[in-house]
């Protein structure tokens, strides 16, 4: 059994498809039982469309209005996928393959020459909330294995989201502005990694890697970037590790590693051109940086055990070099606190 719903001004039928009469056509192809499609053209010429459901319970509603747009869906069980597009020029496809559960997805394009590319298979109910307006904006998403459940926005011109889920994860991704772009790696094995990165301005950038196994869940990435031309780069491993960082201004730039298990790093810079360098190594390292005024710079190394460190810098030109690693006693907990206000200060400190 399968079920078909058109809302379109004229059909004629056509070998293994439907061409419409606004010169646009129609492709569904469905094998099993309950499967359900629907297409609403509400205006416009020159669309395309294809559909194909394979197994039981589908279902996939897709609506276009405006010139030359592309919607493409392929259910494999138990998938439901809605795509709506609005404008010109779009494109999207989805591609839904359940092992067990079936998988959801929901696409909003408004705009002009929008693409949105979604893959979900080898999983338990996989979601995915993709939304884009403007124009010519992008996004890749896989999701593969247990619940993942991913919202991705873009608001503006020419902006990016790129996102690979493997494992668990829950990530939101929001972008306003253009030439943005968001990339996104969790490969969390079995559970855990939540991510969350909001970019308001132009020119940003952001990258999160997220690994994590056995019995440590990855830990929690937020990230916010307020401004122009900001970057920022985390890379997690092991597990319960946690980044949350704001930057606020131009052309500040993060570049953080957490290769441990309960490390902590919380802070952010707010001015212009201001960077911080971040490596924390081995167990329970905790960071606290703050930077306020313009070209602070920050290098921290902790591979000690249990480390903590506390830096703030105010004023412009400033910068910290801290390096705390282990001694002969890799169990010694080191501890640094360090305040710089005004112009020029520099300080260096290493204790082992």
């Amino acid at each position: 059994m399968f079920s078909l719903r058109l809302s379109v001004a004229s059909i004629l039928l056509a070998t293994g498809s439907l061409a419409l009469a606004n010169d646009g056509s129609l492709v569904l192809n469905q094998t099993g039982e309950n499967n359900e499609a629907v297409v609403q053209r509400l205006e416009g010429i020159g669309n395309h469309s294809s559909q194909a459901q394979v197994g039981n319970d589908n279902r996939s509603v897709l609506t276009q209005a405006g010139d030359d747009n592309v919607a493409e869906t392929f259910q494999n069980g138990g998938d439901l996928a809605e795509l709506e597009q609005t404008g010109n020029g779009n494109l999207a496809n989805i591609y839904q393959a359940s092992t067990e559960q079936g998988h959801t997805a929901s696409v909003v394009q408004s705009g002009n020459l929008n693409e949105v590319r979604l893959v979900q298979s080898d999983g338990f109910a996989s979601s995915a909330r993709l939304y884009q307006t403007g124009d010519s904006n992008f996004h890749s998403i896989s999701q593969t294995y247990i619940n993942n459940h991913l919202e991705a926005t873009s608001i503006g011109d020419r902006n990016q989201i790129m996102a690979v889920q493997n494992g668990t994860g829950d990530a939101t991704l929001r972008q306003t502005g253009n030439d943005n772009v968001i990339a996104v790696n969790q490969q969390v094995f079995p559970y855990g990694g939540t991510i969350a990165v909001t970019q308001q301005g132009d020119f940003n950038r952001a990258s999160v890697a997220q690994t994590g196994g056995g019995r440590y869940a990855a830990g929690e990435v937020t990230l916010r970037q307020l401004g122009d031309g900001n970057q920022a780069y985390v890379n997690q491993a092991a597990g319960f590790n946690e980044v949350d960082w704001t930057q606020e201004g131009e052309r500040n730039v993060l570049v953080a590693y957490q290769g441990t298990r309960g490390a902590s790093i919380v802070g952010g810079s707010v001015g212009d051109n201001n960077r911080a360098d971040i490596s924390q190594v081995f167990d329970d390292m905790q960071l606290d940086l703050n930077q306020n005024g313009s070209l602070n710079y920050a290098q921290v190394t902790q591979e000690a055990y249990g480390a903590e460190a506390s830096i703030s810098q105010f004023g412009v030109a400033n910068q910290v070099h801290l390096h705390q690693s282990m001694g002969a006693d890799a169990f010694v907990m080191h501890s640094a606190a360090i305040r710089q206000n005004g112009s020029g200060n520099s300080a260096q400190v290493t204790q082992r």
